[in-house]
């Protein structure tokens, strides 16, 4: 059994966007400083973004998987309606890519992916639920909140660890659900605060209020533009209100028409999206987050971070952070007028303006740098990988245990494996004969089961031919079949393949034999890398032969089974008919 100090447990970390709004950005942080010799992270994106940009860049292996917003779908709803059939294939497509990558832990970033929980569920792995948020009307309008409440209680109760990025989160959702306070931590979001950055003092004149964030309306943000037009009536010199984002289209032309209809245009300034928040950061006076609900706010501590005060409503996550009058101000929702009082208090007075940032630099420092928080939360995914498969009874397997569907017979090896991974491989026979070294001294006591049957060859594989076959040990790494030659020499190359039953998206295993090399009725013994969390699951074995002539073809051999029993028999077995050994197989049942 491995500990947690030679283990590199492999994660798969489900995006429900592949852009770099706060949530997404959150997750980028947390794997892009996770150590490698403990985690090999991987993440399971609906679409080409640049979260995935940077993921790849840092040598991230990601994976599109066309899945979408379950508040969007409303699920559970639609379970009464149409579309829970679209919810459920998505979700066999992701168990099976899960099964493939063969992962040790699923995080789910966000609990709008019901679907990820269900391809965990249904991969038999641990998860861990990564809320950002709380997800209601004000966010969604239209939302059917009870049918949402169902839906993210069936998430809650399938994850092995939730986390939430504030107490006020973890307050919420306690409250509502009646979570055990163990089942749900606080790992705030981290940042990586730069090394440099300007001083309010070095920025010159102009006084520059940003906001970052999506273009809808919970972020409010014609509260930030009517308390610019406030501003600009005040008679204040040389400000600028910079918004950057994206969002949705009859929202941004309720933003746009406001700072024509205002005339605030040589002031306020829409910008899309970018991730060039440094550029954004330095040339700024402060950062404004106007929010009916945040729950954190990576804006605010990403502020902080180069030195500028922050104004937020009192929305949630930012009263955890800002301590307001020293790193910024806490003022109350929908109150332009305050946003505004605040903005001149701080163009009036720039001293104070900068001790707030440098304040706001050191609480970032202590308590929201990445580097730290990711010790914190390695540890969390460690916890659940520990308990989930470490704490699990291991059992030992020599050779065999007798998994039978498709008439296939099937070799689990979980101690001795040959690492053969998608390359050429040798042909392996067993000299016609098959047979266990019994452990137990006293034979009597065993009862030994033997199947055995003539043969009868499969029609030549032209193409394609499949089996379904169902795995109850773990660490699967093996197939034993008996081909027909036909008493020929054959040409050419067969290629043998492994998916999950669920979907066939995904090839877990691939073999390529030259066919030259086929005995003709005899074992031939495949050994591929160990397919871990094996277990209980349903796998697809697909045979495709390629013949470089006409004359070339060969078989497979399948079983009708007959069955004996034997009692008090020596330590090694063996069966012969006066064909040879066609198809003895052979296990072992200790007596009740």
């Amino acid at each position: 059994m491995l500990n947690n100090m030679n283990q590199c447990w492999r994660v798969a970390f489900i995006s429900h966007s592949p852009h770099l709004a706060g949530a997404e950005r959150s997750l980028a942080n947390f794997i892009l400083n996770i150590d490698r010799e403990r985690f090999s992270p991987i993440t399971i994106l609906p679409g080409e973004g640049p979260l995935k940009k940077i993921l790849q860049e840092a040598g991230i292996p990601c994976f599109n998987v066309q899945f979408s917003f379950s508040t969007m779908n409303s699920t559970i709803q639609t379970a009464i309606g149409n579309n829970i059939k679209k919810e459920i294939d998505i979700a066999y497509e992701l168990a099976d890519l899960l099964l493939a990558l063969e992962v040790d832990l699923v995080v789910i970033n966000t609990g709008v992916v019901v679907s990820g929980i269900l391809a965990a569920i249904l991969s038999n792995l641990p998860k861990v639920l990564h809320l950002h948020g709380i997800i209601g009307p004000g966010l969604f309008p239209g939302l059917e909140v009870r049918h949402w409440r169902a839906e993210e209680a069936f998430m809650l109760a399938n994850s092995d660890l939730i986390l939430a990025p504030s107490y006020w989160v973890k307050s919420f959702f306690q409250d509502t659900f009646s979570i055990e306070p163990q089942q749900i931590r606080v790992i705030p979001n981290g940042i990586v605060c730069p090394t440099s950055y300007k001083n309010l003092e070095e920025i010159g004149d102009c006084r520059r209020f940003v906001q970052l964030c999506t273009l809808e309306p919970n972020k409010n943000i014609i509260m930030f533009l009517e308390a610019a037009r406030q501003v600009v009536m005040e008679g204040k010199k040389n400000v600028e209100f910079h918004i950057y984002g994206d969002g949705v289209p009859a929202y941004c032309e309720k933003i746009e028409k406001f700072i024509v209809d205002n005339g605030l245009g040589k002031y306020c300034y829409l910008h899309p999206r970018t991730q060039d928040i440094e550029n954004i950061y330095n040339n700024c006076y402060a950062a404004v987050v106007t929010s009916q609900i945040e729950s954190f706010s990576l804006v605010a501590i990403e502020a902080m971070s180069y030195g500028r005060p922050v104004i937020s409503t009192k929305c949630g996550g930012p009263e955890e952070i800002i301590v307001n009058g020293d790193s910024g101000f806490l003022i109350e929702q929908n109150n332009a007028k305050e946003l505004a009082e605040k903005m001149c208090w701080l163009i009036d007075n720039p001293e104070k303006a900068s001790h707030m940032g440098r304040t706001g630099r050191l609480i970032c420092e202590e308590k929201y740098d990445v580097r730290r928080l990711s010790e914190i939360y390695m540890k969390s995914l460690s916890e659940v990988c520990e308990n989930f498969w470490l704490k699990k009874k291991m059992t030992k397997n020599h050779f065999l245990w007798n998994v039978r569907e498709g008439l296939i017979n099937l070799l689990v090896d979980t101690e001795n494996s040959v690492s053969i991974k998608n390359e050429k491989i040798q042909v392996l026979t067993n000299n016609n004969h098959f047979y266990i070294n019994s452990e137990n001294e006293n034979e009597q006591e065993k009862e030994i089961y033997i199947e055995h049957a003539l043969p009868l060859p499969s029609p030549i594989i032209t193409g394609k031919r499949t089996y379904k076959v169902k795995i109850d040990q773990s660490n699967w790494c093996g197939i034993k079949v008996m081909f027909g030659t036909h008493q020929r020499v054959n040409q050419g190359t067969l290629s043998i393949r492994i998916y999950s039953a669920m979907k066939r998206s995904f090839p877990i295993r691939t073999l390529e034999i030259s066919l030259s090399q086929l005995p003709d009725n005899a074992w031939v013994w495949l050994k591929f890398d160990p397919i871990k969390n094996s277990k209980d699951h349903n796998f697809i074995i697909e045979f495709q032969t390629n013949y470089l002539d006409h004359s070339s073809g060969i078989s497979i051999y399948e079983w009708q089974k007959q069955k004996y029993v034997l009692r008090g028999i020596s330590k090694k077995v063996f069966f012969r008919n006066t064909f040879g050994l066609y198809g003895a197989y052979i296990f072992q049942k200790k007596l009740e």
